[in-house]
C-alpha cells in the first residue's frame, strides 16, 4: 500500500466533502486519512491545514470526489455463487483475494463484502475456524486484507455475509482491516482493533 501526505489550507469537516464510492476516510490524531480503494493507497492531510476549495481540486485530481454526473455509484460486480464451505471453498476463495489484490479490485471486493446483518450468522463461528485451520495450506504470507477478503469469500460461498471493515492509526501510520458480522470482530481481537479508528464511507 501507498501512502502519500498532501497539505491543504483551512479546516474543514471531512463529512461535508462529496466523497466517490470508492474513498473511505477517518480523523486520527488531527490528520485525515482516506484510502483510494480502486488504487490500494492512502493518503494523509493535516487537519489544520484543510481548505475546501483546495482540498476539492486536489481529491478530485485523484479521482476521490464523486462529480455531479455519477452519483456516487459503485461498479457493479457479478455476485459469486454459493459453493458450500469445504475445501474447494476455501481454495477459490483464496484465489479470488489474490485476484482482487493483483488487481486492485478493493472497491468492487468491498462493495460485495458489505451489507451484514446486524445479528451474528448461524455457524459463522465453525466457519472461521474451519477457514483458520486451512488458512496455513495456501502459500502467502498472513496479510489483514488478504485474509479477510479470503475468509469473507469464503463465508459468502456458505451463504453467510460480513463486513469488511478499514481502519488506520497515527504516530507512526498503521492501517489494518478485519472482517465483522452484527458489529463483532469475527477473525481478529477485538481489543486490538479497538486501537484503531474506523474509516468511514460515503
Amino acid at each position: 500500500m501507498m501512502h502519500d501526505a498532501v497539505e491543504f489550507g483551512r479546516c474543514e469537516a471531512p463529512e461535508r466533502l462529496p466523497w466517490a464510492a470508492h474513498a473511505r476516510w477517518a480523523v486520527e490524531n488531527d490528520v485525515l486519512f482516506v484510502l483510494d480503494l480502486r488504487r490500494d493507497a492512502y493518503l494523509s492531510v493535516p487537519m489544520a491545514k484543510l481548505g475546501t476549495p483546495a482540498l476539492q481540486r486536489q481529491l478530485d485530481a485523484r479521482g476521490l470526489l464523486r462529480s455531479a454526473e455519477d452519483g456516487s455509484l459503485a461498479k457493479p460486480i457479478r455476485t459469486p455463487g454459493l459453493g458450500g464451505a469445504g475445501l474447494w471453498s476455501f481454495w477459490r476463495a483464496a484465489l479470488w483475494a489474490r485476484n482482487v489484490m493483483k488487481r486492485r479490485a478493493l472497491d468492487r471486493a468491498t462493495t460485495l463484502l458489505q451489507g451484514a446483518d446486524d445479528a451474528t450468522a448461524a455457524g459463522e463461528h465453525e466457519l472461521v475456524v474451519r477457514f483458520q485451520k486451512w488458512r496455513p495450506l495456501y502459500p502467502r504470507a498472513a496479510s489483514c486484507l488478504f485474509d479477510s477478503l479470503a475468509l469473507g469469500r469464503f463465508l459468502w460461498g456458505a451463504g453467510v455475509r460480513s463486513n469488511l471493515i478499514y481502519a488506520v492509526r497515527g504516530g507512526p501510520f498503521s492501517a489494518h482491516a478485519w472482517l465483522e458480522i452484527g458489529g463483532v470482530v469475527i477473525n481478529d481481537d477485538a481489543e486490538y482493533c479497538a486501537g484503531f479508528t474506523v474509516m468511514r464511507g460515503p
